[in-house]
């Protein structure tokens, strides 16, 4: 909304959705995209200590729950193998919940996006999520996390030969990838991608080697 003086002017808070409704409607469409039903996407949360019932997450896509805690929001945004900032994703303003602080949704995704920096701690009590250390707001952290199990390595290491390599993360990279290859159905999509990350791990198991060679 533009005033006549040329400054843009901020919606109020009626007219932009509640950040919960924001978030629920992102985390259909990424639960779509992986065919997961919901019963199987809170099976998930349980087991990272966020334990809802499916009508709770059926109430959260319909726009139904406009609160949302950060511990919520990192457990969603795990669980689906994503950034917290795509959960923010689309065009214009969102309200804060249960303030009535409007926001655009670049501007937040853009702050979700960023490292917290060096030993930072965040507790939550809904999810019970506590994570030590340098905490990265991307979508490759938790894909990173595996994948430096799988790999025998730290996730420091990991990291490092990751942007050594790609120059970018991992879910970057293997999106690319897959993005590359065309036009493909969802299911498509899924097995695709991990083909991809097999090939991403093969490659990065040869970089490792090599650099911890004699």
């Amino acid at each position: 909304m533009t005033r006549r003086d040329g400054a843009t002017a901020v919606a109020p808070a009626e007219e932009c959705p509640a950040l919960g409704a924001v978030v629920g409607a992102n985390v259909r469409l990424l639960r779509e995209a992986q065919e997961l039903t919901q019963a199987e996407l809170v099976q998930r949360w349980s087991g990272m200590g966020l334990h809802w019932a499916r009508s709770k997450l059926s109430a959260l896509e319909a726009g139904r729950r406009p609160v949302i805690s950060l511990g919520e929001l990192w457990v969603f945004a795990t669980s689906l193998d994503a950034p917290v900032s795509r959960l923010v994703a689309g065009k214009g303003s969102v309200t804060l919940a249960p303030t009535s602080v409007v926001v655009d949704r670049g501007e937040l995704a853009a702050q979700l996006g960023q490292s917290t920096g060096p030993d930072f701690v965040v507790r939550d009590v809904v999810g019970q999520v506590e994570m030590v250390g340098q905490v990265k707001w991307n979508s490759s952290s938790s894909l990173e996390a595996r994948l430096a199990r799988q790999l025998n390595v730290s996730e420091d290491d990991l990291a490092t030969a990751v942007l050594r390599r790609y120059g970018r993360d991992l879910i970057r990279e293997r999106d690319a990838r897959i993005d590359d290859i065309g036009p493909m159905t969802v299911r498509e999509r899924t097995a695709r991608r991990g083909h991809v990350t097999r090939q991403l791990v093969a490659e990065l198991r040869k970089d490792l080697e090599a650099s911890s060679g004699p």
